[in-house]
């Protein structure tokens, strides 16, 4: 019955042709099928399938490990003679694998041998695999796939330089199952941020030493591009004119990659504290964000500068931490921190996210000009003003959020971190009254208005405060919102302040989870994952960002 159901759905991805001379006889194995594992050791959940056809053909893996089954669907893009990646499988078990053929008439083919491979236990070192906890999972109300993480790790009991190594060393890029359990995972030597899965099968993401790579599913590099005039100096790969790479990048459907980047400009007269001021004014260096545009080549071909276009005297909250001083950049100030942006295909506009000036802002791609403002209204200039959406109904303002998106419903979705919940000089909300959420807005660009539509949560007993990074995506399927959040945790003691709670070390105990949210008045949680390390390593694990992928491995060409 499995080989049946496996022809009848090779044959429904094959395209009937009129006339065949060679194809007449149908597809047949030349060779057959072998097995072996992927030689990549920064992706140990894979194998690879080779045989030879007589004609080009759509390939079939049927595979099962004994509690699942599943299958991979190649076009006839992909040869067989060079490799057919085999992922999806779990740590510790044995795998049997048929294999089907079609040819573009239909005429199949089924090898006459079936495949076995074991993959290997899991790892006992909890440095390199987090403890992942389900808390809540409800799969029939969940959107299907897999869920694809950018993780990454900081060891509590180190400091100084040696805290800041382990963690800019190791990235992890992982796709769990619905039960919690690794399917996938890529070991990188640098940390991780975005993550982007590409319709081609591989994954795009950009690392904190300035750098952008595509892999593909098998971990083997694609393309590799950094920044030109990172602290760090000349490596492999093609160089792209800017000062880094950090947070965000994306395919444009051109085919070229969209990246933040960053620029240092020095302004008089700047200020020295984001909590008094009447604080001394003084010459500062200033780190402002730059969208870059760029062929897969190297060539930039668009870029947009926020020191251009918005106010460099309006600052934030941690505004004088030593984010970009840890990078490299002595005496930086972190004045925009761009760390989201999203391509609106239907007006060619982009929405950017900065953290530090609590807004989203509008671009029009082909003048480069700012189309509106979302975000908090105080401390704009006059020239800016005209620009800020208006509030209609009740709503709450977002503060340090993350990953800007436009629903296929036309709205606007935001991770909303709330640190603080102030803009300078307005003294900030304790952390222990704070809380994080997705939020979902309604603009009318005609009337230049904003009403709250939706959000995830509130202040309640089961509410979460993320410091940084996150993301909310929305579901295609279910209309379910995603939510990964970043490094979190529950704080309640009313005495702790914000220097407190994000210093290093810190004085909360910090993991990550991730939830699925139904978009309904109120929001229900149909999965809830918890990610902390409870065992005397302790080690703080957060996640960047991530997806649901719904065709994890297959292939059928661009």
């Amino acid at each position: 019955m499995k080989r049946q159901l496996a022809i009848r759905a090779l044959r429904a991805l094959t395209t009937t042709v009129g006339s065949c001379a060679v194809l007449c006889a149908g597809p047949a194995f030349e060779s057959e099928p072998t097995i072996r594992a992927n030689p990549n050791a920064a992706v140990p959940l894979a194998a690879i399938v080779d045989f030879e056809t007589n004609v080009p053909v759509h390939s079939m893996l049927s595979i099962s490990d004994g509690e699942r089954e599943w299958v991979l669907n190649y076009s006839p893009e992909r040869d067989p003679t060079k490799g057919l990646p085999v992922v999806g499988m779990k740590y510790g078990r044995t795998h049997r694998i048929e294999v089907s053929i079609a040819d573009s008439a239909g005429a199949t083919a089924v090898s006459t041998s079936e495949l076995i491979f074991s993959t290997p236990e899991k790892p006992n070192d909890p440095t390199l695999i987090p403890p992942i906890r389900i808390m809540a999972s409800k799969p029939e109300k969940m959107e299907p796939g897999h869920t694809l993480l950018s993780l990454r790790r900081v060891l509590s009991r180190l400091t100084g330089q040696q805290r800041r190594r382990m963690g800019a060393t190791f990235g992890l890029l992982a796709a769990i199952d619905h039960d919690g359990d690794i399917v996938w995972s890529y070991r990188s030597d640098s940390r991780i941020s975005d993550v982007e899965p590409l319709k081609n099968g591989n994954f795009l993401f950009v690392t904190t030493d300035n750098r952008a790579t595509e892999i593909d599913v098998l971990g083997n590099r694609v393309g590799h591009w950094y920044a030109a005039n990172r602290p760090q100096g000349e490596t492999d790969g093609v160089p792209i004119p800017t000062l880094t790479m950090h947070h965000e990048i994306d395919e444009l459907s051109n085919g070229n990659l969209l990246v933040m980047g960053t620029e240092l400009r020095e302004y008089e007269n700047w200020y020295t504290s984001e909590t008094d001021p009447g604080a001394p004014r003084e010459r500062q260096k200033v780190m402002g964000d730059v969208v870059v545009e760029f062929t897969r080549s190297g060539e930039v071909v668009w870029e947009w500068k926020a020191l251009d276009h918005l106010d460099p005297y309006r600052i934030g909250y941690e505004t004088f931490t030593n984010y970009w001083i840890n990078r490299g950049f002595e005496e930086a100030r972190d004045w925009s921190h761009g760390n989201g942006f999203f391509h609106d295909e239907r007006d060619d506009s982009l929405l950017i996210s900065f953290r530090m000036q609590d807004a989203v802002v509008k671009v029009d791609r082909k003048t480069k000009a700012i189309v509106w403002i979302l975000g908090d209204h105080s401390g704009w200039p006059p020239h800016l003003q005209p620009k800020l959406l208006t509030p209609e109904g009740e709503m709450s303002w977002f503060y340090h959020q993350h990953m800007p998106q436009i629903t296929a419903r036309g709205t606007l979705l935001l991770f909303d971190n709330r640190t603080f919940s102030a803009r300078p000089f307005a003294p900030p909300l304790p952390p222990a009254q704070t809380w994080t959420r997705a939020v979902e807005y309604e603009i009318d660009e005609k009337r230049r208005t904003v009403k709250q539509l939706w959000a995830s949560q509130g202040p309640g007993p089961d509410r979460l405060m993320t410091f940084a990074m996150g993301e909310a995506d929305a579901m295609p399927q279910t209309g379910n919102v995603l939510l990964f959040y970043g490094s979190a945790a529950v704080v309640t003691d009313m005495s702790l302040t914000w220097e407190g709670v994000l210093a290093p070390r810190g004085n909360t105990d910090r993991g990550t989870r991730i939830r699925e949210f139904t978009r309904t008045d109120p929001s229900a949680v149909v999965w809830d994952i918890d990610i902390y390390d409870r065992s005397e390593n302790q080690v703080r694990w957060g996640i960047y960002g991530g997806a649901r992928i719904h065709q994890f491995g297959s292939h059928s060409g661009r």
